[in-house]
């Protein structure tokens, strides 16, 4: 710039860098000596060194001013001006000593700086007023070495002691000790106490020389590399201390001049005071030094400097950029450049400092272009940082930052192919070695990238130093070793500074408005910072914002982070309803409002303009002009960061990171270049992992059609291949297509050459240890980097399932991987590889990751909250536009959200089902988007929701279950269903826990998981029909219970999915014991204070009802091997379970058929094979027989078709007993096809022994369970008969052709319903219908097939003949049998089901009517119809088992009520065809053989008892008060109002107590069902009878119904044959009986009952006999307590009290009444065979069936084949109709 003023140019609006920083604001003066001129042949100045005088001890420069040097100022060479730079230099050793500075040349002598300039002001004051100088005070000196006791002997030995010593210590290289040692010499020579002289010599024995040798060559210049221990300059340092503290220090010139020290050293050394009063400079020097640099800094040539400097400049600048763009970088081109400029500036004396400033700003503009040569210029040129460390990188290139073709002496612009191979295999050894000390010290193996690593001793002395020392900018690196801990990095301080001016001025007050930070600077800062040619530790101070303000930045972007997140929530933007104005009022009175406010405002104007023009008189004040407010400066410490980051700087960048480690929140764009870096050294392992790597082709560009088809060929068309695109360079992170087919590239292509690259899965977790920290869970942000870890992860588990190896990948998973899904993207590619990561660890530690990432630490980061608030929101507004109509659009939405954190999703979700339990179909259906990692946290999230602490499982009422655990059963169940990836086992091995720890109520999951998954339903409710249609075969079953809304036909695969878990994991048979054994316990486990009845029968009957529907489960995916594999044998359940026998016989009870069926298979291929060769030789003596005609063979099949299934009301036959051995399909078939009443057949198998008591299987069985049972029971009971009893099941004692029949006319109807269906004619209608006729007609054809095989098995009941071996111990003991009968059999098996309690009716009347011995069917009636025997069993069922006991009483009084009906059918039932059936027998003979039988007429007395009996127990239980009394009462009458009440005070007795209960109960549930029940009850009202009408044989019946009294208490009286009406009087009184029974009016005494010596042996020891002789007044309902006997009190645990007690029927006293006769018949007219059997075929199911067919012409031939070789009729007359039929 031109001069100002006068004629020589002052440069006062220059400064220079290098001036003190504590200096004035003082223009720094141009100072010419220090130019020299970019001589390239002088050497390095002495770096500053940790000592006296070094940086790290005074700060920069710093001085003594008695040593001569500068103060806080460098010396005249070490100007910021000079081209050779003083460094700082950290070596591996730190002296104590001080710096030497470089001495200037003769010619030249050194003069003090300016900044020394107050110093010596201050010192003129002093000698111009010496008189206020203080005289000095002596202090005594304190001898450490130098003792008295030495000086005495110093002649002698103390001399030569004394020098050793300090020789010694030289040695040693302790420099504290020897400078103690030289002050004391000093301090003696001066006190006197030796001679200088010999002072003298003594210190130069010390030294070890005269010094002469170091400066032999150049003693200005020569240094001591690596900070060497000078004892000479130790000494000058000494001797400079005490000369400040003294002023006798110049008497010791002949000491000085005693230790051979060089003079020059002494110059260098000493300060110029001290000099001159040893005679070694002259008095004038000083003064001549200032008039040196006087003349040298104010005296300059008269030239031109406007057009001289500003051509320099210019020259400058068009050499850089004419050189760069047209000369290839090579060295020699560099190197003639920079000689050229050098030439430049000492042609047009430019100040270096601004040509340094020029070339870095060329080489900003020219950044991306052009680095190659201005990186080779820089390192070729005099201001590259010299340093012991610059050799080592050129020693050591690549570990250093500067590429190879950078270094000086490199040939050539590209890296040859051998050179880069050498180079990756050294970077692989470095890589290497990296790696193992990034494992010792972790992040901190970074900082020392570029061979900066040094010795701990070193930095602990570095760290040390800079820690003492308070000099300026040693806080800067005091805090670049702690982070770091490596020395502070070397560079250009000068050109720092320049740099860092120049981002100043754009945070400074004098930039414009419109000046922004150019981004190149931020550019070129972060490369010269990465090849090294400056210092961030020297760039940093300049760095805006500066530290301070670092928190206020922080707050700031955190603000604005938190508002971005809210606005991107759904709903967090400005609503636009809010933001709009109101509407205009277009009411008469709102426009009204609008024309005076017009008015007002035209008003408010007008006044306005009066007020101004009244006003412009008035002069005003101007307004000083506002200026325009300066914009915030840019960030410039994010942006150097980004740029470190981009170009590879890692050491300088992770140095910013670690003091400022929030930079990342603060700014989202960060994470980017930290990933950019994880790609990097995740290379070398990934790539060999690369999907399709061998399939280049996949990646080659594909030809794209040609717009031009002109001239194309027809039947082709014309392709062109696309553009090359173009790949363009720049200073950001690499982008793909930013334009149209243009790539952007980063510039740098070396970025990456210093870091390291993972070489092993081993550095792959060094890497995420250390440097992925940095990014943390933000590396869900790059899919790509995420993908690469999560393959890398699941190789390395597939090769290597270790548990040391699945132990960090589980780690590193739950720390970093997996949350870091939800700062994802959507991306399902991204999530299914993390999961396929996943798979390979088991689900409780999937679980575990899945817990940590949203209810553990994890959870709680910020950016992971963030992403959870907004996951929330998304789910929320969502969930909000869901239904039936918009299911496919929600659920993708739904999905999209779910990727990123489904666990929040289904949090959100799951707790909105749980109030709006309408939408679980709908979010099941959501679901089918989901990911698989979605469907895994899904179940998660259900057990987490399942297992909530602190929510009641059931209702406050303590019964029903909780509103959320009922939702979330039922939509576990249907999501499981709905989706098959999805592993139901966590959820059933949760239930299965929770029932172990003794929380039933879990159960509900496991109960809504098998229905909706298999099909098989918990709660059956069967009627009649459907009961009696579980006897038949598996078919007949399944199209039974799927009226019953049982599915398990069509969820075959769901149920396999659900089923498959539990067999693999072996649960299946575990949780069927736990659900066994919680069956037996749960009543227990209430407390109980809060152990209410009804809470203790509802938690059973679950219980019971979800093991069947498990049972179930099991039995119908599983075969019975597959079965008997999981679950232990009978045996096992019963001794190491302790289960109870029924519930044991329960489970095992098809394995235990199964075992049967497969030891008779193989015994009878035994027997058969045996029989080979003697049946051959019967057959050639057996006599020929005749074969019997088709007639024959129908007439004779002994099948009971003609009477099955006949009504229980209607009248029976009167037809001989021998006539009617046809039997009722539903009572007596038994599972071989012969009926119950039918003789026992002779026929035995050969593999059974008739002697045996039973089937060797069944045999062990018995054996085993033994001791479950009191030891008395079996003395009465053999184990035979209680393990067939338990063993057998519905379809083994009854077969229902009723229901096949049934069962077979309703699929025909649908058959025809679908053929005349028309609604759609279409051709896929047509096909629809017909492959439903095709599967109704297979459902048919099954049917019949099975009814034929059914009905084809002739051979008897294998266990018939052990019927005698099972009751042989109970002769004389029938009350026990019965008893332990009803305990142990009967009433167990009733209470489990109603098909069980159809079972034991039925097997009851199968023992009956076997005539089994021992077995007396009426002695168990009449001990299970005791009153208090009800009373208990009544009282002890639970709700559903109160409904099986009503099963059992409805049938037994259903089939009573048939035998009381007609007394020939009652003879045929109780006597047997033969009349020896014992079951209804008054006595026996000794060979217990039937001696009587038990009359009709008695029969009909007991039969009414039993029925008082029930009805006194109804009414003790609904007079009790108690809950489970009453409720199991109206269950009980519920199911058998049909047929009890039958008499008529009973019915009136039931009726007012069900009212009374309907109107003043107070619970509603008793309440509403006593209301229920009466309308039940008053529709049964005009079917009961009097107590006669009950009691009287057929011919005093009409007489009892009308209300006449009999004239016998006992009918049997013959009456006349004359007109009955004659007999009736219809006005007679209402029939009131009597207190006593009388008989003709006469009163008849009770009788007492005789005692029991008196009967025969074997007679039937009967109590109803008695109760006839006692009979009282009809309307008392029950004996008075005095009358009655006391009965056993049924207890399932507890022993009943002995059956001794009941009063014994005698035979005496039955002898002793008239005998009953039955009244005449009038004969009926005989029917043709025919025509009666077609009056009666609705009697007859099988003559319906052929009836049916019979109509039907579609199927008429086809069906009465079948018929006619399925059905074989037992009869003549079905043998006619059948021939018709056919015919």
């Amino acid at each position: 710039m031109a001069p100002g003023g006068g004629g020589k140019r002052k440069r006062g609006d220059r400064t220079f860098s290098s001036d003190s920083r504590d200096e004035s604001n003082r223009p720094s003066p141009h100072r010419p000596d220090n130019l020299s001129l970019a001589q390239r042949t002088q050497p390095p100045s002495q770096p500053p060194q940790y000592g006296r005088g070094g940086y790290n001890d005074r700060g920069r420069g710093s001085r003594r001013g008695s040593r001569g040097g500068p103060s806080n100022q460098r010396s005249p060479i070490q100007s910021p001006n000079a081209v050779n730079q003083p460094q700082r230099s950290f070596s591996s050793q730190v002296s104590p000593t001080h710096a030497q500075p470089s001495t200037p040349a003769e010619p030249k002598p050194s003069a003090a700086p300016s900044t020394e300039q107050p110093n010596q002001a201050s010192v003129s004051r002093v000698e111009e007023q010496p008189e206020k100088k203080p005289k000095p005070r002596r202090i005594a000196y304190f001898y450490e070495y130098l003792t008295d006791d030495v000086l005495s002997e110093w002649e002698g030995q103390g001399r030569l002691d004394f020098e050793s010593k300090g020789q010694s210590v030289r040695e040693a290289e302790d420099s504290f000790t020897l400078s103690i040692i030289f002050q004391e010499i000093l301090q003696a020579a001066i006190d006197a106490r030796i001679d200088p002289k010999d002072a003298g010599a003594l210190v130069k024995g010390m030294i070890g020389g005269t010094g002469d040798e170091e400066h032999a060559q150049d003693p200005l210049h020569q240094t001591h590399p690596n900070f060497a221990f000078d004892p000479a300059s130790l000494f000058l340092d000494t001797l400079s201390i005490l000369a400040e503290s003294t002023t006798e220090a110049g008497s010791l010139g002949p000491l000085i001049e005693a230790t051979g020290i060089h003079p020059n050293k002494m110059r260098l050394e000493l300060d110029s005071a001290l000099l001159e009063s040893f005679g070694l400079i002259r008095s004038t020097f000083v003064r001549v030094g200032i008039r040196q640099q006087t003349n040298l800094l104010y005296r300059q040539s008269n030239y031109n400097l406007l057009r001289e400097e500003t051509e320099g400049y210019s020259k400058l600048v068009t050499e850089f950029f004419t050189t760069s763009n047209n000369e290839p970088p090579t060295s020699e081109v560099v190197g003639e450049t920079f000689e050229k400029v050098k030439g430049m500036i000492g042609a047009f004396d430019l100040d270096v400092g601004r040509v340094l400033d020029i070339t870095l700003d060329v080489f900003a503009a020219v950044l991306v272009k052009q680095y190659r040569f201005f990186v080779k210029y820089l390192r070729a040129s005099s201001w590259w940082p010299q340093s012991s460390q610059a050799q080592d990188y050129a020693a050591q290139h690549n570990l250093g930052p500067l590429p190879k073709w950078a270094l000086p002496g490199f040939e050539g612009g590209a890296v040859t192919d051998e050179e880069r191979e050498d180079t990756i295999a050294s970077r692989s050894s470095r890589d290497a070695d990296f790696w193992t000390r990034c494992k010792e010290i972790g992040l901190a193996a970074f900082f020392e990238l570029g061979g900066r690593r040094v010795e701990d001793s070193t930095l602990k002395a570095a760290l040390s130093k800079s820690t003492d020392s308070g000099a300026v900018g040693e806080d800067e690196d005091q805090k670049w070793i702690e982070i770091t801990k490596t020395l502070p990095p070397l560079g250009n301080m000068v050109a720092a500074q320049v740099l860092g001016f120049k981002l100043r001025f754009y945070t400074s007050t004098a930039r414009d408005p419109s000046d922004n930070l150019p981004v190149n600077l931020i550019y070129l800062a972060a490369l010269l910072i990465k090849v090294g040619f400056i210092s961030l530790r020297d760039l940093y101070p300049h760095i805006w914002p500066e530290d301070p303000d670092m928190e206020k930045v922080k707050e700031d972007k955190m603000k604005e982070k938190a508002e971005k997140e809210r606005l991107s929530k759904p709903g967090g933007g400005t609503n636009a309803l809010l933001a709009a104005g109101a509407l205009p009022d277009d009411t008469p009175e709102g426009q009204a409002r609008e024309a005076a406010r017009l008015r007002e405002a035209d008003a408010m104007r007008r006044h306005q303009k009066l007020d101004a023009a009244t006003s412009r008189s008035t002069p005003t004040v101007q307004p000083e002009e506002k200026t325009e407010e300066l914009p915030e400066p840019a960030d410039q410490k994010v942006q150097l960061l980004r740029s470190l980051l981009a170009i590879g700087a890692l050491p300088e960048a992770f140095y910013m990171l670690g003091r400022y480690p929030w930079l990342p929140d603060a700014f989202p764009d960060l994470p980017v270049y930290i990933h950019r870096i994880l790609h990097h050294c995740l290379t070398a392992v990934y790539d060999p992992l690369r999907p399709l790597q061998d399939e280049p082709a996949l990646r080659a560009e594909l030809p794209v059609l040609d717009l031009e088809q002109a001239g194309a060929p027809k039947g082709s068309v014309r392709q062109d291949k696309l553009p090359p695109r173009k790949t363009l360079k720049w200073a950001q992170l690499d982008k793909d297509d930013v334009g149209e087919m243009i790539d952007y590239k980063f510039y740098w292509d070396d970025w990456a050459d210093v870091i390291p690259v993972c070489q092993t899965v081993d550095d792959v977790f060094s890497l995420c240890s250390s440097l992925l920290n940095f990014s943390g869970v933000k590396i869900g942000q790059d899919s790509m980097l995420m993908i690469k870890i999560a393959r890398i992860g699941g190789h390395s588990l597939a090769s290597d399932p270790s548990s040391a190896n699945m132990a960090r990948w589980f780690d590193l998973s739950k720390r970093v991987l997996v949350p870091a899904l939800s700062l994802s993207k959507c991306n399902p590619a991204l999530v299914n590889e993390v999961f396929e990561l996943l798979k390979n660890f088991p689900e409780a530690t999937r679980y575990n990751i899945y817990a940590e990432w949203y209810n553990g630490q994890t959870s709680r980061l910020p950016d992971i909250k963030a992403a959870f608030e907004q996951t929330k929101a998304e789910t929320r507004d969502v969930l909000k536009r869901i239904s039936k109509t918009t299911i496919k659009p929600m659920a993708r939405a739904l999905a999209k959200v779910s990727y990123t954190s489904p666990g929040i999703v289904f949090s959100v979700a799951l707790s909105q089902l749980e109030a709006y339990d309408n939408i679980v179909d709908t979010f099941v259906e959501c679901g089918r988007y989901f990911t698989f990692l979605g469907y895994d946290i899904l179940t998660w999230s259900l057990m987490s929701a399942l297992g909530a602490q602190g929510r009641n499982r059931l209702q406050a009422d303590g019964l029903l279950t909780s509103k959320w655990l009922a939702v979330l059963s039922l939509f576990s169940g249907k999501v499981f269903k709905r989706f098959a990836t999805m592993n139901p086992l966590p959820i059933v091995q949760y239930v299965d826990y929770q029932l172990r720890k003794g929380n039933p109520e879990e159960l509900v999951v496991l109960e809504s998981m098998i229905r909706s998954m298999a099909g098989v339903i918990s709660d059956v409710s069967f009627n009649e029909a459907q009961i009696n249609a579980m006897s038949g075969g598996e078919l007949l079953q399944s199209l039974t219970v799927q009226q019953l809304l049982d599915k398990r036909h069509e969820m075959k695969t769901a149920a396999k999915r659900l089923v498959k878990p539990l067999t693999e994991s072996r649960l299946a048979g575990q949780l069927l014991v736990s659900l066994a054994q919680e069956r037996q316990v749960c009543i227990f486990r209430v407390d109980e204070e809060s152990a209410h009845p009804k809470l203790l029968g509802n938690v059973y009957d679950q219980i019971h009802r979800i093991l069947g529907q498990y049972l179930e489960l099991l039995r119908s995916s599983l075969s019975v091997k597959e079965f008997d594999h999981l679950v232990p044998d009978i045996t096992r359940l019963i001794a190491e379970f302790h289960i109870e026998p029924g519930v044991a016989f329960w489970i095992s009870r098809p394995s235990v058929n199964a075992a049967v069926r497969e030891f008779d298979t193989k015994h009878a291929e035994q027997q058969s094979q045996a029989m080979d060769v003697s049946k051959g030789e019967a057959e050639s003596n057996k006599p020929d027989v005749p074969e019997p005609t088709p007639d024959k063979a129908i007439e004779d099949t002994t099948m009971a078709i003609a009477d099955e299934d006949k009504p229980a009301e209607e009248s029976v036959p009167t037809a001989k007993p021998e006539e009617t051995n046809g039997v009722d399909a539903e009572m007596d078939i038994l599972p071989n096809g012969t009926a119950a009443s039918d003789p026992p057949s002779e026929v035995t198998t050969q593999s059974e022994d008739p002697k045996q008591p039973g089937h060797p299987i069944l045999e062990e069985i018995a054996a085993a369970i033994r001791t479950s049972l009191p030891a008395e029971t079996w003395t009465v009971m053999s184990p035979s008969f209680y393990t067939l009893f338990w063993q057998l099941s519905l379809g083994d004692v009854m077969i229902s052709l009723e229901s096949y029949h049934e069962e077979t006319r309703r699929l025909v109807s649908r058959i025809k319903a679908v053929n005349n269906d028309k609604t759609d004619p279409s051709i896929s209608g047509a096909t629809k219908r017909s492959k439903e006729v095709k599967a109704l007609q297979e459902y048919h054809d099954g049917l019949m097939i099975e009814m034929k095989e059914r009905i084809k098995t002739k051979t008897s009941a294998p266990w018939r003949k052990y019927k005698d071996h099972w009751f042989a111990g109970a002769w004389q003991q029938f009350d026990a049998l019965n008893v332990a009968l009803i305990e142990h059999c009967l009433f167990p098996r009733l209470v489990m089901s109603p098909v069980d309690a159809m079972y034991t009716f039925r097997m009851i009347r199968w023992l009956h009517g076997e005539g089994a011995m021992n077995f007396r069917t009426m002695g168990v009636y009449d001990q299970f119809f005791k009153e208090k025997r009800l009373t208990s069993m009544i009282f002890l069922c639970s709700a559903k088992e109160a409904e099986c006991l009503g099963h059992f009483i409805r049938e037994v009084l259903k089939d009573l009520s048939t035998w009381h009906a007609k007394k020939s059918f009652y003879e045929k039932e109780a006597y047997g065809p033969k009349r020896n059936l014992p079951g209804f027998a008054k006595a026996l003979t000794s060979e217990k053989e039937v001696k009587s039988f038990l009359e009709f007429e008695d029969f009909r007395r007991i039969l009414l008892k039993w029925h008082r009996n029930l009805n006194g127990a109804l009414k003790t239980c609904y007079a009790s008060g108690e809950y489970m009394h009453i409720r199991n009462a109206i269950n009980i009458l519920n199911h058998i109002h049909q047929y009890f009440p039958v008499v008529n005070w009973m019915g009136s007795n039931q009726l007012a107590s069900i009212t009374e209960l309907s109107k003043k109960e107070s619970r509603e549930d008793l309440k509403i069902a006593a209301t229920s029940l009466i309308g039940a009850l008053k529709k049964r009202e005009k079917s009961w009878v009097l107590p006669q009408a009950f009691n009287l044989i057929e011919g005093n019946q009409q007489a009892a119904v009308n209300g006449a009294r009999s004239n016998s208490a006992r009918p049997g009286t013959p009456q006349t044959n004359g007109d009955k009406s004659a007999n009736l009087k219809p006005k007679a009184p209402e029939f009131r009986p009597s207190p006593q029974p009388t008989t003709n009016s006469t009163s008849i005494a009770p009788k007492p009952a005789q005692g029991g010596p008196d009967a025969e042996d074997g007679e039937i020891e009967d109590a109803q006999t008695t109760e006839v002789a006692n009979q009282k007044e009809p309307n008392q309902p029950r004996d008075t307590p005095s009358q009655q006997t006391a009965e056993p009190t049924l207890m399932p645990v507890i022993a009943s009290k002995p059956a001794s007690a009941e009063v014994p029927l005698k035979q005496d006293s039955m002898a002793a009444k008239p005998p009953v006769t039955a009244s005449p018949t009038p004969s009926q007219p005989s029917k043709p065979p025919l025509e009666e059997m077609t009056a009666d075929y609705h009697r007859n199911p099988t003559i319906d069936y052929l009836i049916l067919l019979h109509e039907s012409l579609d199927f008429k031939v086809a069906m009465a084949r079948m018929a006619q070789e399925m059905l074989r009729p037992a009869d003549h007359t079905t043998a006619q109709l059948l021939r018709s039929v056919l015919e």
